[in-house]
């Protein structure tokens, strides 16, 4: 019944990561990890026999209803890796509310293995992209002048007598050590005893898989040096920065096997005990202590199942379309056009504004994009309207009290000149600069104003001084007219 509810709640979550596993190499090892941890749960079944039940009412019901919490805001706020990362901490509150802290001290290796089927390893691996790149490539062209071929390397390029082999951040090989990690892990638990040796093994994977793809930008040299293979990445792409998860596999296979076969004393005095230890009734009636702890699980999941697969945000359209916006401003007259910045796009906008404002020689672009309600895939905030971000610093536009917004300004330089970008994002009235804040907002008004309508701003310009500020600041009373 706990499970079935669990699954209930967590219908989409699980979707998307599947729907994941399968379309993205790099989170292929996903479909075995339920798997692998389900493994280590059952060879781990002798140390879980004569563990008597006991509920954590405190401290396990605080991690469960974490958890829920983290479901519910995460999928109000369309934050999938928050919903993701719930799973794990709503079964391990689970396992604790139900059968206690005991148990679950047992069970935490296959319940944090979990974490390698979810996707936000990306943030964590994000800064070590270029380190890598770097070193590839320099091992790679070290490689090449031993073998004879000219190689000379200019940062993460390889320039060849008849091409110039770049290793690009996709090529890095990083995202796959994770793979290596999640295989090396449970092997080195299954296989070994001493953790000194475990430790050896998985680090010895990764460092063998790292550089693996210092030998695969080297194998593609030569292929591109002598022309053996049409494609660049070698005859049947098998050069792909996979190459780095197969080698990883390989040397942590015969890794195992080597050092499994030092390990000689133990294993029986081992065994003695656990054959010892008085059996746990598997078919035995569900103990009256955990009939109630095992409702309050049930209903909570059930509960927030309903709220994440059933319930949806009421839409709340403009009332006054965005149109209405005046065509005089202070002293800046506009006119439509059809701009639309490139970070705005795939918001997926209800209604969308795009207009230029002239002040003599001067002109800024207001591009405006509402959703009557967001939902994933659909949002102000998404990973191209991060970019915004990067770069920027806070600004307060020159409105006073109350009333003053908190927008970001950033000067970026473009191939005819530099290019000046002003925005803010509006949640049900409130200007928002940050994009961690927009998602805390949007989340808020999901839980409790059941509406997650929200418009970003995005104010583009040639002219570097302080002018689009003082635009901005009398266009914004006009906009909370429009978009209360």
């Amino acid at each position: 019944m706990i499970t079935a509810a669990f699954f209930f709640a967590y219908a989409k979550a699980f979707g998307t990561l599947a729907w994941a596993w399968w379309d993205n190499t790099v989170y292929s090892h996903g479909f075995l990890v339920p798997l692998i941890s389900a493994y280590l749960v059952y060879a781990g079944k002798n140390s879980l026999k004569g563990i008597t039940a006991s509920p954590s009412y405190l401290s396990g019901l605080g991690v469960f209803l974490s958890g829920i919490a983290m479901l519910i805001a995460g999928e109000a706020a369309g934050v999938m890796v928050v919903q993701e990362l719930s799973i794990v901490v709503t079964l391990a509150g689970a396992i604790a509310l139900v059968f206690g802290m005991n148990l679950l001290r047992l069970m935490w290796l296959p319940v944090a293995y979990l974490l390698f089927m979810l996707r936000f390893w990306e943030l964590i691996t994000a800064h070590l992209h270029y380190p890598f790149q770097n070193l590839s490539a320099s091992l790679g062209a070290k490689i090449l002048s031993l073998v004879g071929i000219p190689a000379y390397r200019n940062g993460i390029f390889i320039e060849l007598p008849n091409i110039t082999l770049e290793v690009a951040e996709v090529c890095s090989g990083v995202n796959y050590l994770i793979s290596v990690l999640a295989i090396g892990i449970p092997l080195a638990c299954l296989t070994l005893k001493s953790m000194p040796k475990r430790l050896l093994l998985v680090f010895g994977g990764l460092i063998i898989a790292g550089l693996a793809n210092a030998l695969r930008v080297a194998l593609i040299g030569v292929l591109a040096r002598y022309n053996v293979s049409e494609a660049l990445h070698g005859p049947g792409h098998v050069l792909q920065a996979m190459f780095v998860a197969v080698i990883g596999f390989i040397a942590l296979f015969i890794g195992a096997w080597a050092l499994s076969s030092w390990e000689k004393k133990g294993a029986k005095r081992d065994a003695e005990k656990d054959d010892a230890r008085a059996p746990l009734d598997a078919g035995a009636p569900l103990p009256r202590l955990l009939i109630l702890p095992s409702i309050i699980t049930v209903s909570m999941l059930i509960l927030a199942g309903a709220q994440v697969n059933l319930h949806q945000p009421s839409p709340r359209p403009l009332e006054r379309g965005l149109q209405t916006l005046p065509y005089a401003i202070g002293q800046w007259s506009g006119f439509d056009d059809t701009a639309r910045p490139t970070e705005a796009e795939g918001i997926g906008a209800d209604a969308e504004l795009s207009r230029t404002y002239r002040n003599g020689p001067y002109a800024v672009n207001v591009y405006v994009a509402y959703l009557a309600s967001q939902t994933q895939g659909k949002e102000i905030v998404n990973y191209k309207t991060a970019s915004l971000e990067r770069g920027s610093r806070p600004v307060t536009l020159g409105i006073t009290g109350n009333d003053a917004v908190e927008a970001r300004l950033k000067v970026s330089p473009e191939k005819t000149g530099l290019k000046t970008v002003l925005y803010w994002y509006d949640l049900n009235g409130r200007a928002v600069s940050q994009r961690h804040f927009a998602k805390a907002y949007t989340a808020y008004d999901a839980i409790f104003n059941d509406r997650t309508n929200g418009a970003v701003i995005i104010i583009t310009t040639d002219d570097v001084d302080a002018r689009v500020e003082t635009f901005a600041a009398s266009l914004i009373p006009e906009l909370r007219r429009i978009l209360r």
